[in-house]
């Protein structure tokens, strides 16, 4: 192998490392960049960004659920990242950055998607760059819309615990904190939250009539009776549940309606 031809394979290389753009887009980037690792790069990021604003229109209603806790079961936050299929959900560099970005937003105690966006990674192989690069590199790579949709964090302060529990895959994930160190129990709480849909109001950190509901895994009791009788000081701090999708109004897709049109077109 020449060492020209070398060269440029780890200038290919080291492009998609940095921009994780497909290894076509990095040597034409690399071509038409004369060689230039730098202005190779620029361009990659402005067509990634020049995609991503293209998809952008796009409905994003699919997506994963993904939450991070504190070691200290103190700190806990949840956030919903949406794509256009299910399918682009489960690929795994969906799922990377789903994870970077909750993981950021726990460092951060993050409230507010679009800030959260503009931040900077601090540690890891994408330090310094921000979770919005990531973004565009992950729209340019997968080819569909990438939004993160919303997000929380919940600070306990005192003697709580915060417990998690995801269904599905994601699909579901809720947060219970206590004001009591009882995981085991917060964790059994976060389970019904997850299989009960809950109504919550913008104000409230605890659902209406939350403490009278039937426990999921055994009607008999309430969720009041079952939290008592592991203390009766015990109290739900806060309740989070968030669902893929919920609350978007999805296009409903008439496929035979849209191939009929086409071929009429072609007429």
């Amino acid at each position: 192998m020449s060492k020209s031809l070398s060269s440029n394979l780890a200038m290919i290389q080291k492009l998609r490392t940095a921009t994780a753009a497909p290894i076509a887009m990095c040597k034409k980037a690399l071509e038409d960049a004369g060689g230039n690792f730098d202005l190779a790069l620029q361009k990659i990021r402005e067509s990634g960004a020049a995609r991503a604003e293209k998809r952008s229109v796009k409905e994003a209603a699919e997506g994963i659920v993904v939450y991070a806790l504190s070691e200290d079961g103190k700190v806990g936050c949840i956030a919903e990242i949406n794509s256009e299929t299910d399918f682009a959900a489960r690929n795994s560099a969906f799922k990377d950055f789903a994870n970077v970005l909750v993981a950021e937003g726990l460092r951060q105690r993050a409230q507010n998607p679009e800030l959260l966006l503009d931040s900077v990674i601090a540690e890891g192989e994408s330090a310094n760059k921000t979770l919005e690069d990531l973004r565009i590199e992950l729209v340019a790579k997968i080819g569909e819309n990438i939004r993160l949709r919303r997000v929380r964090t919940i600070v306990l302060e005192g003697n709580g615990v915060i417990s998690a529990y995801s269904h599905g895959g994601g699909r579901i994930v809720a947060l219970v904190a206590l004001n009591k160190p009882l995981k085991a129990l917060a964790s059994e709480l976060a389970l019904h939250v997850v299989a009960i849909p809950q109504e919550m109001s913008a104000a409230a950190s605890i659902p209406e009539g939350f403490y009278e509901q039937n426990f999921v895994k055994d009607p008999s009791q309430t969720l009041s009776q079952l939290i008592s009788a592991q203390d009766p000081e015990a109290r739900v701090s806060y309740v989070l549940r968030f669902e893929v999708g919920e609350g978007i109004q999805k296009e409903v897709i008439d496929f035979a309606r849209e191939v009929k049109a086409q071929l009429e077109q072609i007429d």
